[in-house]
């Protein structure tokens, strides 16, 4: 019950970012990973997407697990943060698909030059 109240009491806002266009997320827990992928999947209409926040050393922290979500939860608490950003980055696995077939091209192309 004390759980619940201090929750409450310290319930952080969550603005999810894709490209420039920032919606609020409604969470019901803070370690919620497959509702926060559901959000953005449905919101933006796309499930190739990576979560991110950005630390306090202003690198981007990937979230891919519950356990991920909370630490950005905590993290914006012992930041005293009025809101949780989170970023997303778009078309991952097709950016990864297509840098691995460059980097094949160019190791074919080698391989070519060097007979």
């Amino acid at each position: 019950m004390a759980a619940q109240i201090e929750e409450k009491q310290y319930k952080i806002r969550v603005k999810v970012n894709n490209n420039d266009d920032t919606r609020l997320w409604r969470y019901e827990q803070q370690n919620d990973f497959q509702g926060l992928c559901s959000f953005i999947s449905t919101t933006w209409n796309n499930d190739d997407f990576i979560a991110q926040y950005e630390d306090d050393e202003g690198d981007l922290i990937t979230i891919a697990t519950d356990q991920d979500l909370k630490d950005a939860f905590d993290f914006a608490r012992d930041e005293n943060k009025k809101s949780l950003k989170i970023f997303i980055q778009n078309y991952v696995q097709q950016k990864r698909a297509t840098k691995d077939q460059e980097t094949a091209q160019k190791e074919q192309t080698e391989q070519k030059e060097e007979k």
